[in-house]
């Protein structure tokens, strides 16, 4: 990649959240929270929303981030990405393929892409993406669709990846050390940090641990 848009150590602790039952108020505030104890990127993930109302949400949340200072990312929903002007998107592998990504959103926006698996990986080398999510690397209910990726081949696939490697997938504060030397550059963490009642706290201690085991 000729443009550098992301720093590998942006992606140290990737936050995902998805509105569902939160207030408008709650929701954001669990934003700033994550943010202000260690999230260093934020992917939008909603799958139960119209996109005008997609649109609406994200533009809100790009203000926090901006001020901020950290990337955000939409999940699959390229048209978002660009209503808003984020960052970028991240798919998935029954989304649109990386090289269409490109083509509609252009050389300056991140691509993330998901991959469990070494044809994932192979496949998707002449695309340009920026970062990989591997997972799920632990049970989740989040994802249920989700196949278990296991240590070895988290290692293998993220040691042999020319680009940074994001793991998720169930990670907490109880199994997170399970994945040091694995190469990853960052952990994705969903529930938590934005299903739990203290946000804050629990983005500090998942932060101060994803740096004993990348840093």
């Amino acid at each position: 990649m000729s443009i550098n848009k992301l720093k590998r150590e942006e992606l140290l602790l990737y936050g995902v959240i998805s509105k569902g039952d939160l207030s408008l108020e709650k929701y954001l505030e669990k934003i700033k929270q994550s943010i202000d104890a260690g999230v260093t990127i934020l992917q939008l993930r909603e799958k139960n929303i119209d996109t005008e109302s997609f649109i609406e949400l994200g533009n809100k949340v790009k203000k926090i981030t901006d001020k901020m200072g950290i990337k955000l990312i939409i999940n699959d929903n390229i048209e978002v990405c660009k209503k808003i002007n984020c960052e970028g998107v991240h798919i998935g592998q029954g989304d649109i393929s990386p090289k269409e990504a490109r083509k509609i959103l252009g050389e300056y926006k991140i691509i993330g892409l998901s991959i469990q698996t070494r044809e994932h990986l192979e496949k998707s080398i002449s695309s340009d993406v920026d970062y990989y999510g591997i997972g799920a690397v632990f049970s989740t209910k989040t994802k249920l669709d989700a196949d278990n990726v296991s240590y070895s081949d988290l290692k293998a696939l993220s040691l042999d990846s020319k680009i940074p490697v994001v793991a998720i997938g169930g990670i907490n504060k109880s199994n997170i050390l399970e994945l040091e030397d694995t190469g990853i550059a960052g952990v994705a963490i969903v529930s938590a940090i934005y299903g739990v009642e203290d946000t804050y706290k629990e983005s500090k201690v998942l932060s101060d641990l994803a740096k004993k085991i990348i840093f």
